[in-house]
């Protein structure tokens, strides 16, 4: 080739060997075609409605109904804690989600919260509609489960202790 410049400085390019691509009959390759361009298009219908479902929410923080009419959603309700709960997957198991349901804003203003991505194409915003602060039932409350609860631990241990001695024996 002529003299090429680039950032590292001047260049001779030599061209040694050239490896033509096989062409393919357009029916052999529509599949895979028309799968790019519907992944394509998903793509850019989600990013469209990630940006509606955020702007929505951010504009409408008193209610999540006008999202969940402005583009058909359904509503789920749940009882939440600040950590995830062993065993609970999907978009309660989110870290990010669990922070903004209990910002300040959220439980004081009783507002929606952001729009948290908790997943690959899967935003969601969670609104408190009652709270209740962390507090030590009285024993009346839980005498019935604190009494199951001993119960279970006295049969354990007895359990254990018959068990390693038929075993030293």
């Amino acid at each position: 080739s002529n003299v090429v410049e680039s950032d590292f400085g001047f260049h001779i390019i030599k061209l040694v060997a050239v490896r033509g691509g096989d062409k393919k009959p357009f029916e052999a390759v529509r599949a895979e075609i028309l799968d790019e361009v519907a992944k394509q298009q998903a793509q850019k219908d989600y990013v469209e409605k990630a940006e509606q479902f955020s702007n929505t929410v951010y504009e409408q923080a008193d209610s999540l109904q006008p999202v969940i009419d402005k583009l058909k959603l359904s509503k789920l309700t749940a009882t939440v804690m600040r950590d995830a709960q062993p065993g609970v997957k999907g978009p309660l198991a989110s870290p990010k989600l669990l922070k903004a349901v209990f910002s300040s804003d959220v439980l004081k203003n009783k507002r929606n919260t952001e729009a948290v991505e908790t997943g690959p194409s899967q935003m969601v915003s969670a609104r408190v509609v009652s709270y209740q602060p962390e507090r030590v039932l009285p024993l009346e409350a839980v005498h019935d489960q604190v009494l199951a609860k001993v119960r279970t631990e006295q049969a354990l241990a007895a359990a254990r202790k018959d068990g390693q001695a038929r075993m030293s024996a």
